[in-house]
């Protein structure tokens, strides 16, 4: 009798087990699809604001005073989709545990505008406005750019998505005692 109970207890924790494996893969499966669904929404953005400015140039439709602005844009976007792409793989490498931040001394002023400027176009197309400001007091820090530029485009995008009726956004970066905050 306790030879049978041990086997339905062994078969019960196993059944317990199997089950937690099943909901944690139906997690993650949930998880990738939301983020393949967020990346495509994410690629779409850049693609088109180069599609449209290089069709207006093929079309000589752009005066020669905005064809420079308009290769500023394609040229920022087309590195935007490069950032988008390589966090596809950071983030396959996130799931693996292999991502390796790359920190290095970095100006944050130059990341923030960087940032804003590869967010004008699609800005621009939705009617907001944005307005920079960024202290220059702030030191030189050890960060990822590129994952900090993602950070701070991220931020953009949500402001842009969660801004109701308002069309200005801010974006700062400040000095407070020894950190850099950016505010969005």
């Amino acid at each position: 009798l306790l030879a049978i109970m041990l086997v339905v207890s062994a078969t019960m924790f196993g059944a317990y087990l199997l089950w937690r494996d099943v909901q944690r893969e139906l997690g993650m499966a949930q998880m990738r699809s939301r983020f393949v669904s967020s990346v495509s929404h994410e690629l779409k953005t850049p693609l088109t604001a180069i599609r449209i400015l290089a069709e207006t140039m093929r079309l000589r439709a752009a005066r020669p005073e905005k064809q420079s602005q308009y290769l500023d844009t394609i040229v920022g976007e087309s590195e935007r989709l490069t950032r988008l792409l390589n966090n596809v793989l950071d983030f396959t490498k996130i799931e693996r545990g292999a991502k390796v931040y790359n920190r290095e001394p970095h100006v944050l002023g130059e990341i923030v505008r960087a940032a804003a400027r590869a967010m004008q176009y699609p800005l621009e197309q939705k009617h907001f406005r944005l307005s920079v400001d960024v202290s220059e007091d702030v030191p030189p820090m050890n960060v990822d750019r590129d994952a900090m530029e993602q950070a701070i485009l991220n931020l953009l995008v949500n402001a842009m998505k969660y801004s109701g009726e308002s069309r200005d956004i801010a974006l700062r970066l400040d000095r407070e005692d020894h950190e850099a905050v950016i505010r969005v």
